[in-house]
């Protein structure tokens, strides 16, 4: 991914959670569903558009196209939900990381 694309992912990322709170992938999902307007189970780039200014989150214009084709990562067009988690979380921490492999060592009983 070109690091403008990141970076704008990035700011859209912090701004989402300065305006909708982190409140984990359910939220996540819940706001993917109320930006869905025509429950097609993806978004497309008018709905992701309508959704930025919506929501009010302080995105240029001229960068929206950008950030539609950044988190449309397979670039059909559309933007589904497992896309939008992979922007808006972004790669796991070595700290996250750890604590996955922590959690499934416990859950692993055989």
């Amino acid at each position: 991914m070109p690091k403008y694309q990141q970076l704008m992912i990035d700011r859209f990322r912090s701004k989402l959670i300065q305006s909708r709170g982190s409140r984990g992938l359910i939220a996540l999902q819940r706001t993917f569903s109320m930006l869905d307007t025509n429950q097609s189970g993806t978004l497309d780039q008018y709905e992701f558009t309508n959704a930025i200014q919506t929501h009010g989150l302080d995105v240029d214009q001229k960068d929206i196209a950008g950030l539609f084709k950044a988190f449309d990562r397979n670039g059909d067009g559309e933007i589904r939900f497992n896309e939008f988690i992979s922007a808006v979380v972004g790669p796991l921490s070595d700290h996250r990381k750890q604590i996955i492999v922590r959690t499934f060592k416990k859950m692993d009983i055989a």
